[in-house]
């Protein structure tokens, strides 16, 4: 990935073999496998369980890649690929982000929490905006970079 300051050929994340961290005692650092992305724009999809620095999302669109059945067809996520970096995730948010291989499986990049609107709106109101049968929504959430999800329901008055 082409990330600020990172030196070619090496992921900006390094495991520390013996136990050592970036900000305590010296340790020597590993180079993490090569990553290869996989989007050019963004996917979605939803946190479904976060431990800590990483965690796992559940895409939420088919993934053509013959790793694509592992862990549950779930893809890893670590705090350092989190916008902004570090940050944790919250189980059961939705998340926008790259999709990259690395050999050991795919995971995620630049990895960004969506927020959540909820809107209600009369029927008319809604058609008039989107389309009579929601044809453009898909131009809404392009151009502002949101998910939309539609229901309807009857209110009864009493």
């Amino acid at each position: 990935s082409s990330h600020l300051g990172a030196r070619p050929g090496l992921s900006r994340r390094a495991h520390w073999a013996d136990g050592g961290s970036a900000a305590g005692h010296p340790a020597r650092a590993v180079a993490m496998p090569e990553r290869t992305r996989l989007t050019s724009a963004p996917i979605c999809g939803r946190v479904v369980d976060w431990k800590g620095q990483y965690g796992w999302i559940e895409p939420q669109c088919t993934i053509e890649h013959p790793d694509s059945d592992k862990h549950q067809g779930h893809i890893f996520a670590h705090s350092e690929d989190v916008v902004p970096m570090w940050r944790s995730l919250t189980v059961g948010s939705l998340v926008e982000f790259h999709l990259y291989y690395d050999g050991q499986g795919l995971g995620a990049e630049e990895c960004v929490m969506r927020k959540v609107l909820r809107l209600v709106l009369p029927w008319a109101v809604a058609q008039n905006s989107f389309g009579e049968n929601g044809e453009r929504i898909p131009e809404l959430e392009t151009r502002f970079q949101v998910s939309v999800r539609a229901y309807q329901w009857m209110q009864f008055d009493g």
